[in-house]
């Protein structure tokens, strides 16, 4: 099956952007930290935010553009705000493990139209148009439907497990009493919301406090149009027009299916604190 054709020419951004990525995975870079000594910022993050904010602006010079690694923020997020991650999961770059990503959405009024979420390891790019399905393709293949898993028992699911960075959270003791049925590695947030969209995993939470909007916008209507869905922790939507950068929910993205069961544990769960 063939890709939406808008979408082709921004497939075609994100995998340069990917292809800057490895370069510097293979020829070396320098590493710094913003938020904490975990938070890294490489030469990849940047020049790879440079190339897709710079692409952006020219093919969309009319658009608004919220990017991690540049401080220009858009003066409020309603109209066509695209949101840039040039690399998600920069911890699992930086230690020499896979599991990272680029990722480009667009939000129009706040709403996920567009996402792009590519792993520049395996050339492996998931894709959505709003109304026109989720997608993944590898390389230059022909690009296969997405479909979420039709799992409907949580105990016995797969989850996307976190990677700890040392630190304790609630959620951590909350899934120890679900009976996990198996567990995928984690990646990077994109990559994690992918996996359930193709049905190799049927739920993940995020539960890092530090969540930005370009985490997710890209992801969300990939999921979505897989079938899935995703809301924070209370299950409200995700609110893309927030004026901060930042999301103050923590996140559960689901094939659907188990969605109300998992926000039910959420709730019955002390420690997390849901009312």
């Amino acid at each position: 099956m063939s890709e939406p054709e808008p979408i082709v020419e921004l497939i075609s951004m994100v995998r340069e952007a990917g292809k800057i990525v490895m370069a510097y995975r293979r020829d070396g870079f320098s590493v710094g930290t913003k938020a904490d000594a975990l938070d890294y910022v490489t030469d990849a993050d940047r020049e790879s935010d440079r190339f897709l904010s710079a692409a952006i602006r020219e093919r969309f010079p009319g658009d608004a553009i919220l990017t991690e690694e540049t401080e220009l923020r858009p003066t409020n997020y309603h109209g066509r705000v695209w949101m840039i991650d040039p690399l998600d999961g920069t911890r699992h770059f930086v230690e020499g493990s896979d599991g990272f990503s680029v990722m480009i959405g667009l939000a129009i009024d706040g709403r996920p139209e567009i996402g792009i979420v590519h792993d520049p390891v395996l050339d492996a790019t998931y894709f959505a148009k709003r109304g026109e399905g989720a997608f993944r393709k590898n390389g230059n293949g022909p690009a296969q439907r997405l479909f979420v898993s039709r799992t409907e028992q949580v105990e016995g699911m797969t989850l996307v497990e976190r990677t700890s960075k040392g630190e304790d959270r609630p959620i951590d003791r909350l899934v120890e009493t679900l009976g996990i049925g198996k567990r995928i590695s984690g990646a990077s947030t994109g990559l994690k919301i992918a996996y359930v969209a193709e049905g190799i995993a049927d739920a993940v939470f995020n539960s890092n406090p530090r969540a930005m909007k370009w985490d997710f916008c890209a992801a969300q209507v990939i999921l979505e149009e897989a079938g899935g869905r995703i809301t924070g922790f209370d299950g409200a939507p995700l609110d893309y027009l927030v004026p901060d950068e930042r999301f103050s929910a923590l996140t559960l993205a689901s094939n659907g299916r188990l969605h109300d069961e998992l926000l039910a544990r959420l709730r019955d769960f002390p420690s997390i604190g849901i009312r």
